[in-house]
């Protein structure tokens, strides 16, 4: 069988997915649950973890948190934006009006309030 859209001899690659959070937990069901969908999914916990990992090999999305140690999401988004052409989802605690907008402002693509039912 072959998927929608593809011809004879072709096939479709997953997305390749980042996902920054500092909390194990989340981090590790996030990744299961996309992982799961079908995604290429790696986890880090960190900015400098991040970059490091992009540096070699860019991804197709990357998903963040806002509230991390050091560098935060906010500032993570700018600077992706900035530089490549990449989706930015964020996925934070923080729902205000006032947090989204920032998030949206500083580059994200999509803004997710957590909890975040996969």
């Amino acid at each position: 069988m072959i998927a929608e859209g593809l011809k004879q001899n072709e096939f479709a690659i997953a997305p390749l997915v980042y996902l920054v959070d500092d909390d194990v937990d989340f981090r590790e069901e996030l990744v299961s649950g996309l992982s799961r969908l079908g995604l290429t999914v790696h986890g880090f916990d960190s900015a400098p973890s991040l970059y490091r990992a992009y540096a070699a090999r860019p991804s197709d999305i990357v998903i963040l948190d806002i509230g991390l140690d050091g560098e935060d999401g906010l500032s993570i988004a700018a600077h992706l934006r900035a530089s490549q052409s990449v989706g930015i989802i964020m996925a934070t605690a923080r729902g205000s009006i006032d947090d989204k907008a920032d998030g949206l402002r500083n580059g994200a693509d999509a803004y997710l309030v957590k909890p975040i039912d996969i």
